[in-house]
């Protein structure tokens, strides 16, 4: 073939990947009528810029794109996110049929828990399996330990020294990480013990959080890290000797319980006198409708219960906290329901009714992001959200 003929063919080919581009990033699929930023129609690294460099101000970001962009707004080459609130119950209600976005689920590497499986009928099936644990008669029924985690937690407070600043952040991210391991496993790694709050086990839970923004753009890390030997990584990454020493508790406790599954049982038998979540899924009554869940799927599962008992609950307490602190009629206020509701400091009592708490409660469970990231859906097809809009 001459030599004009071969660059002829060069350029041809040329002008077809640069025509083949040009038309892609200037019409990039069915979402293209969807108002939203020419960057974030286009690649997912738009997004990535606030959660990894901007340290999880994606949903801040959210935010501010619908106050320019209005209640629909295409925030990436496949993905649309609505502010309305009739759309909410249609995408995440309990009778919702979407399938959960790999890219966001995947990224906790928790995929065999009823928060990790895509398939929302698996998903049900395991919280159908667990439920019974958070009735609220179980929750009554461990009322005691949960009182016994918060005096501790108020008696470590009131020795700490009061010329050095306590961090309550970690201080109520122990307290809960203690409560929720009593509660699901009958045993706790007294993390209020530590002196600082700053125990390697809760550490570690912590940095799980950041490193998930990680995994979600970067997942060959995560594959990299397993294959890494235990030692190496512990000299790589300082705070992954709590994970595996959480990971070493709970794989140990699982080959116990299944080599013996008489093991279950003694749970009830024991000082806290309750069940544990392993009671429930490997429960006879439960397999009979159920399939035998993995080794695998229930270390998942605790991953699951500890990370949404400890970070997410203790991430509310101390939003709480802080204001209330910064409102005086706030403080004044609830100081009076809890005098009127406890006259004694050794009350042994229930915990009561109290209606300005409850309500307040109510009101920061709304404001505060239990978890900062948004948690997309998968959709086939057109589908009929709000009126007057079909996606």
């Amino acid at each position: 073939m001459p030599l004009s003929a071969l660059n002829l063919l060069w350029l041809s080919l040329g002008l077809y990947i640069v025509f083949a581009t040009w038309n892609f990033l200037s019409n990039p699929g069915p979402l293209r009528k969807i108002p939203g930023p020419w960057l974030a129609a286009r690649t997912r690294w738009y997004r990535a810029y606030f959660d990894l460099i901007r340290d999880g101000g994606y949903l801040k970001h959210l935010q501010w794109l619908h106050t320019q962009y209005g209640p629909v707004v295409r925030v990436g080459p496949n993905e649309v996110h609505f502010s309305d609130p009739e759309v909410y119950d249609t995408i995440y209600g309990h009778r919702s049929t979407f399938t959960k976005d790999p890219f966001i689920y995947g990224a906790f590497k928790q995929d065999l828990s009823s928060f990790g499986f895509q398939n929302p009928h698996e998903a049900r099936k395991r919280r159908e399996m667990l439920s019974p644990l958070f009735s609220r008669r179980a929750i009554l029924k461990l009322e005691h330990a949960v009182q016994t985690r918060v005096s501790e937690l108020v008696t470590r407070l009131n020795t700490c020294d009061s010329s050095i600043p306590c961090n309550l952040s970690m201080a109520f991210r122990s307290a809960t990480l203690d409560i929720i391991t009593t509660y699901c496993f009958a045993q706790s790694f007294s993390t209020l013990s530590h002196p600082t709050f700053h125990h390697p086990i809760l550490l570690a839970i912590l940095s799980g959080v950041t490193t998930i923004w990680t995994f979600k753009y970067f997942p060959s890390i995560y594959i990299l890290a397993n294959l890494l030997p235990s030692w190496l990584m512990q000299r790589i990454a300082r705070l992954s000797k709590g994970y595996a020493q959480l990971i070493g508790y709970l794989s140990n406790h699982l080959d116990e319980i299944i080599a013996d599954p008489s093991k279950l049982e003694s749970n009830s038998a024991g000082p806290e006198q309750q069940e544990t979540i392993y009671s429930h899924l490997l429960n006879p009554i439960n397999l009979e409708k159920h399939d035998v869940p993995s080794k695998q799927s229930l270390l998942d599962e605790s991953m699951t219960l500890l990370g949404a008992g400890s970070e997410t609950t203790g991430n509310v307490v101390t939003s709480g906290v802080f204001r209330v602190l910064n409102n005086a009629r706030i403080i004044q206020r609830l100081q009076a329901e809890l005098d009127e509701a406890f006259p004694a400091d050794d009350s042994e009592t229930g915990m009561p009714k109290m209606s300005y708490q409850d309500g307040y409660q109510s009101n920061l469970s709304k404001l505060t992001w239990p978890a900062k990231t948004n948690f997309t859906l998968l959709m086939a097809g057109d589908v009929n959200l709000v009126s007057k809009s079909t996606v």
